[in-house]
């Protein structure tokens, strides 16, 4: 079964420290345009513009190249900390040193790794913007002002105004999105362990099922000869013969299903089912369950885009839509509906019966085995809770809906990726046939 995916948190670290840094770059050419323009500072513009250009275009690429890496650890995250501490300090020692009054972005990068990293690393960081706060203080060449007198004082003030709202707008922005990430993180975490505890009962119950089969084996044989030898001896009672008859055709389909399941039992997905169409696909599946209830009336319907698409016909999908079928039968002896729409890319399976319904308890608790004397459990629910573990191990999901006037709409969403068949199965279908 895959595993959830969980959400890739280094590559989403990254992918949010760069778009600060497109902000911040924005911030600091904005400055220093204004001050330039209005004649209050004399900077090396095109120096600065030439560095800002490269970290632009670097920034950019590494954004493009994020989608194709999700195995990114602590060290891309630190490499980008050092690029920001160095790019940065750079920018700072042709404008000013320390007496440039954006010096506060400095921060910035020991915000994101405080937040991010390993504890070891993030004092790495915080070491390294002293250090590189420490080397701009011996700048020899301060911020040059047009301008002098209380006029620049108040200027540098503003300065620093401007410097504290933007490094105060990226803490937050990367503080918000992170919280956001880890709280994803911590969601889909939860959901992959109730994914796995559910798996580790449907193994459970599969070791059960296999070891049930096998001691089912003998006193089936047994049953199938007494009713051979009890059928001959009654020949002469038409309706007792008839009787037999049923039960040994019984006996012998629950004889082909045990024979079934030790053969396809661990078989690759290429040889436990065959290549046929969707729609052929589910009206044998209806014909060979339909054995197993006598009588029971079902209507069944199949349409969709275009010829139905071939599938490889897997039995434990067959077996999860049986089990749908059989809980629908237990509470509509009367009848039922089964009918399929499918698209180029997926399918919807709807099984419809015409029962008293569930309570919203158990609706809400869908694919959970319900405990005994739960209302409108019916039994331990273990055959829904199969057919949701193996309907989410295709990728897709299972949903009870009410169905007026009375009764239940299960419906099953699926894609059709993991079910389509390929060249090779179809050659393998052809061999069968």
């Amino acid at each position: 079964m895959p595993p959830l995916p969980l959400p890739p948190l280094y590559a989403t670290y990254l992918r949010h420290l760069l778009h600060l840094r497109l902000i911040a770059l924005a911030g600091q050419a904005l400055a220093y345009a204004y001050a330039v323009t209005q004649g209050h500072l004399a900077v090396p513009v095109l120096p600065l513009a030439g560095l800002g250009t490269v970290l632009l275009l670097y920034t950019l690429w590494l954004l493009r190249q994020l989608p194709r890496r999700g195995d990114l650890g602590p060290s891309a995250l630190l490499l980008q900390t050092g690029v920001d501490l160095a790019s940065l300090t750079a920018a700072l020692a042709m404008a000013g040193g320390g007496t440039n009054p954006l010096v506060s972005l400095l921060l910035l990068p020991v915000t994101v790794a405080t937040a991010t990293l390993p504890p070891s690393l993030s004092w790495w960081v915080a070491g390294s913007a002293a250090a590189c706060y420490t080397l701009l203080m011996f700048v020899p060449q301060p911020v040059a002002m047009a301008h002098h007198g209380p006029g620049a004082v108040w200027l540098h003030i503003w300065g620093m105004w401007y410097g504290f709202l933007l490094s105060a707008l990226l803490v937050t922005l990367f503080v918000a999105r992170i919280g956001a990430t880890l709280r994803d993180h911590d969601l889909a975490l939860a959901a992959a362990r109730e994914r796995a505890a559910r798996d580790e009962q449907a193994l459970a119950l599969g070791i059960l099922a296999a070891g049930t089969a096998h001691e089912l084996g003998t006193p089936l044989s047994t049953v199938a000869v007494i009713a051979a030898d009890l059928a001959d001896e009654w020949r002469s009672a038409p309706e007792l013969a008839e009787r037999l008859g049923v039960l040994r055709a019984q006996v012998q389909r629950c004889k082909d299903i045990l024979g079934q399941m030790a053969v396809e039992a661990g078989e690759p997905r290429a040889d436990c089912g065959r290549a046929m169409a969707l729609d052929d696909y589910l009206s044998g599946l209806i014909s060979d369950w339909q054995g197993s209830r006598p009588g029971l009336e079902i209507e069944s319907s199949w349409a969709g885009t275009g010829p139905a698409p071939h599938i490889v016909a897997e039995r434990s999908l067959t077996q999860a839509i049986q089990n749908l079928l059989n809980n629908a039968a237990d509470a509509s002896p009367s009848g039922l509906a089964a009918s399929a729409l499918w698209s180029p890319d997926r399918v919807e399976i709807e099984v419809r019966d015409q029962g008293a319904g569930l309570s919203p308890s158990i609706v809400s608790r869908v694919g959970e085995p319900l405990g005994p004397g739960q209302e409108g459990a019916g039994g331990m629910g273990l055959g829904l809770c199969l057919t949701k573990t193996v309907i989410e191990r295709l990728g897709g999901r299972i949903e009870l809906l009410p169905h007026p006037p009375g009764g239940v709409l299960a419906r099953i969403h699926l894609p059709l990726a993991q079910l389509l068949a390929t060249g090779d199965d179809m050659g393998r279908a052809q061999v069968v046939r």
